[in-house]
């Protein structure tokens, strides 16, 4: 989106920046950039034509240092757009540089409940967030219903066979998948990665949401995006994550959560391998030598 020059706010600090997705590129402003634009896109396709911003509420959830929110300045000047977010230091960012016209950003903790009150916004999109929440996903899915008004619209992006086939070496199966997780020991990510097969997500987030729509990440990698519009039942998140036993699928999916956990495991030790071979590692081995009996006397 492009704005007049005097009311373009600054981008974010470089650890900010390169901090949430996979912003490792060299040019961290135009990967920030135009991963925002891509997402508004997104927001903008589903939502469709006879969506208006006029009047409404929206929380972008996971706001991070304001990726999307920076993309919806003009619509938050008819509009009432708050960010949530974990991270003290994204949201101290978007409160100074991003509010206004942004309404407002707020810290969240690890658990819910969030800072606002039940049936607030029109909308809520969570972005990047439940592609890595391994425990207390369903708390935070009947959280952001809690918060949503009556047939409020959620967005939500997920991790299907798009981007699970560049993560894993494993094969990808629809009815294996389920919901698995990777990369828990991965030096080199925050958070782990969670895989949705689509049928997982009708039967659990289905419980608690409409599904619109699931729109897969394609042949190109990327994340898929679910359209979702908040049901009234009351439920626990226990019966959220319930399972059903005679289904064959939940069976399947606890073994391949195991295979990618020996598959993590064996790329560790391979590491470990190439390390301990490395000069470096040989190099300063007799400091390492000297440093354990020391630690025994």
């Amino acid at each position: 989106m492009v704005e007049p020059a005097d009311s373009v706010p600054p981008l974010p600090p470089k650890n900010l920046m390169s901090r949430v997705g996979r912003e490792s590129s060299k040019d961290l402003a135009s990967a920030y950039l135009s991963t925002g634009s891509a997402l508004k896109a997104g927001v903008v396709d589903l939502l469709g034509g006879e969506w208006s911003w006029e009047g409404r509420r929206m929380l972008d959830f996971g706001c991070g240092s304001g990726r999307l929110l920076r993309q919806l300045l003009d619509e938050a000047r008819v509009a009432e757009i708050h960010g949530s977010d974990i991270e003290d230091e994204m949201v101290s960012w978007v409160r100074e540089h991003l509010c206004p016209p942004i309404a407002g950003a707020t810290v969240n903790g690890p658990q819910p409940p969030l800072d606002h009150p039940d049936d607030h916004f029109d909308l809520v999109t969570a972005l990047s967030v439940f592609t890595h929440i391994t425990d207390g996903w369903s708390d935070w899915l009947l959280e952001l219903r809690r918060v949503l008004k009556p047939r409020g619209l959620l967005l939500a992006t997920f991790l299907d066979s798009s981007l699970g086939r560049t993560l894993t070496k494993l094969p990808w199966d629809e009815d294996r998948v389920g919901m698995s997780a990777i990369g828990f020991a991965d030096p080199d990510t925050s958070w782990p990665n969670v895989l949705h097969s689509h049928w997982w997500l009708r039967e659990h987030w289905g419980r608690a949401f409409e599904v619109i729509e699931l729109r897969g990440g394609g042949d190109t990698p990327m994340q898929g995006w679910a359209l979702l519009r908040a049901r009234e039942d009351e439920l626990t998140p226990e019966q959220l994550e319930r399972e059903d036993p005679d289904d064959p699928r939940y069976r399947e999916a606890r073994r391949y959560q195991l295979e990618l956990l020996r598959a993590e495991g064996d790329e560790l030790k391979q590491r470990h391998r190439d390390l301990v071979q490395s000069a470096s590692w040989r190099l300063t081995d007799p400091f390492r030598r000297a440093k354990a009996r020391l630690s025994r006397r």
